[in-house]
């Protein structure tokens, strides 16, 4: 019943997409929308398709073990049918008018520099962007001939009014994790700090600003997950996951491989000197999530 992508689509909760232009409408100047909405528009379509010189250069790149080109392997033309054109349509919806003129930011030797316009109207703003994000999700179930999209993005926790404000039918389900094997996991990732009180402090504001979203939340939106009780009792987990997005238990949920979920891998990644200074500052989300 459920359609996904095997990937994080980013155009929601990245640092150019659709929520970061969503909070800053209100904080507007005419120069400062030009800049925001076509930084938008540029973004979004940069994750549309590549080029053959772009898909050249991120094979270059990644054969000699650098980081490829931003977004290089998200082409959302070829999982979204129709993206472009969505694209487009939102950005002509958030354009009040476009006109030439020129201000110190502007681009040297452009003649004819075609500046964006748009008021300082959230709900007009509210409105394209829900109608974008409705027609991309519809798209995708389209597509995979499916009814209900799940999304899974990294740090959608942390904007969890916004998009509940622009997807207001929609439910979260958050599956939160022992604090000290997320510090354990986070320190082998390449996007996360390096050290450990530099970790501590990344995971702690996180989870306190999560904190501070789940309070406007109402039960019939939220759900918290514990990964143990997934892997430990998965029927009866599933189940309680299922009744509330409101789909049916499928039997192929449960023949799901969750034996390599890592449980207690702190204790072997640390010293006990490191273990006892994480818990010392984990203490309240070890207790608030049962994990003491």
């Amino acid at each position: 019943m459920v359609a996904s992508l095997p990937f994080e689509h980013r155009y929601t909760v990245d640092p150019r997409g659709l929520i970061s232009f969503y909070q800053s409408v209100n904080n507007w100047s005419p120069y400062l929308a030009d800049y925001r909405l076509k930084n938008l528009e540029h973004f979004l379509l940069d994750l549309a398709n590549k080029t053959a010189e772009q898909e050249e250069e991120n094979d270059r790149l990644k054969a000699a073990g650098k980081t490829g080109i931003p977004y290089g392997g998200w082409e959302l033309d070829k999982w979204i049918p129709n993206y472009t054109d969505y694209v487009q349509v939102l950005i002509k919806q958030l354009r009040s008018f476009s006109y030439s003129a020129k201000y110190p930011g502007t681009k040297a030797s452009i003649e004819d520099n075609q500046m964006y316009y748009y008021r300082p109207d959230k709900s007009g703003a509210k409105e394209a962007i829900a109608n974008f994000m409705e027609h991309c999700h519809s798209s995708i179930c389209k597509d995979q001939q499916k009814g209900i999209f799940l999304e899974d993005n990294t740090w959608s926790i942390l904007f969890a009014n916004d998009l509940f404000d622009l997807t207001p039918h929609a439910k979260m389900v958050h599956i939160v994790r022992d604090p000290r094997d997320v510090i354990a996991s986070m320190q082998k990732q390449h996007w996360t700090p390096g050290t450990l009180d530099q970790l501590l402090t990344y995971y702690t504001d996180i989870m306190n600003q999560w904190d501070e979203n789940s309070q406007c939340l109402s039960s019939n939106q939220q759900m918290t997950v514990r990964l143990e009780d997934l892997v430990s009792y998965p029927e009866s987990t599933l189940s309680n996951i299922c009744s509330f997005v409101e789909i049916e238990p499928e039997e192929a949920l449960l023949s799901i491989d969750l034996s390599k979920s890592n449980r207690g891998r702190y204790l072997d990644q640390f010293t006990k000197a490191e273990i006892s200074m994480m818990e010392s500052r984990l203490t309240p989300y070890m207790t608030k999530y049962n994990y003491t």
